[in-house]
C-alpha cells in the first residue's frame, strides 16, 4: 500500500476524502482515504489521472522553489483545482460555440487564421474580458477590379459582416447585395466572367441589390 507522500495519487486521495465527506458526512484521515481509494485510482485512465498529475507538478514546483513559504497542500490543492476547473470550462466554451447556420459556419471557419491572430494579440487581457470582447469580420464580394490606370477601384457586389465573441460564437450577421453605381466602360465582360466563376450574383435587374449606401452605412454602425 503506498505511503501518504506527495504524488498525483495523494491529490486524488484528497479529492476522495472531500467527496466522501460531502456524500455521507464521514470524516476520513488522509491515510484512511489513501487506503480506501487506492484500487479506484488504479482503474482510472491516464486522461482521468491527468488533472491530479497537474496538481502534483504545481505543488512540486512551488515547494522546491520556496519550501518555507509554500502554501499548505490542502489550500494549494483547492487553488489549483479551481484554476483547472476554470481552464476546462473555458475550453468547453470555446469548443461548443453554436454556429446557427451553414452559411455562418463557412464564414466563421474561413477566418480561423484571423481568429488565432486576434487571440494572440489580446492574450494579455483578463480571460473573461477576452471571452466577451466583440470581434468583427467583414467580407466583400466584387464583380471585378478596375485596372490601376483606370482608377483601380473595385466594383462591389456583396457585403457581409459577422460579429462574434469567443464565449458565445457568432452573435450578429448582416449581409447585403450592392448595386454598382456604374460599370466602368470596357469592364462589363470582366464582371460577367468573374461572377460566373465565383459568387454568381446577378449584375443587373437584381431586386435584392441596393444602391442606398447611406442605409448600408447606418446598418453597419448599428451592429
Amino acid at each position: 500500500m503506498p505511503k501518504p507522500s506527495r504524488s498525483a495519487f495523494y491529490f486524488y486521495a484528497l479529492e476522495y476524502q472531500r467527496r466522501i465527506q460531502r456524500g455521507n458526512g464521514q470524516r476520513l484521515s488522509i491515510n484512511e482515504a489513501i487506503t480506501a481509494c487506492y484500487d479506484e485510482w488504479k482503474l482510472l485512465s491516464e486522461e482521468e489521472k491527468s488533472p491530479f498529475k497537474i496538481l502534483y507538478e504545481d505543488w512540486r514546483v512551488h515547494y522546491r522553489s520556496d519550501p518555507e513559504s509554500a502554501v499548505s497542500s490542502s489550500q494549494r490543492y483547492l487553488q489549483a483545482k479551481k484554476a483547472i476547473k476554470q481552464e476546462i470550462k473555458t475550453e468547453k466554451i470555446l469548443s461548443e460555440r453554436d454556429i446557427p447556420c451553414e452559411e455562418l459556419k463557412i464564414h466563421y471557419d474561413r477566418f480561423s487564421f484571423e481568429r488565432d491572430y486576434l487571440a494572440f494579440q489580446y492574450l494579455p487581457l483578463d480571460i473573461n474580458e477576452l471571452l466577451t470582447m466583440p470581434i468583427y469580420i467583414i467580407n466583400f464580394q466584387t464583380f471585378c477590379k478596375v485596372d490601376e490606370e483606370d482608377g483601380g477601384q473595385y466594383v462591389p457586389a456583396e457585403l457581409c459582416i459577422l460579429r462574434y465573441t469567443l464565449a458565445d460564437g457568432p452573435t450578429t450577421f448582416r449581409q447585403a447585395f450592392i448595386k454598382p453605381d456604374k460599370i466602368p466602360t470596357g469592364y462589363m465582360s470582366a464582371c460577367l466572367e468573374h461572377l460566373k466563376g465565383t459568387h454568381e450574383i446577378p449584375l443587373k435587374d437584381f431586386a435584392e441589390a441596393t444602391d442606398n449606401y447611406k442605409m448600408l452605412y447606418q446598418q453597419l454602425k448599428s451592429i
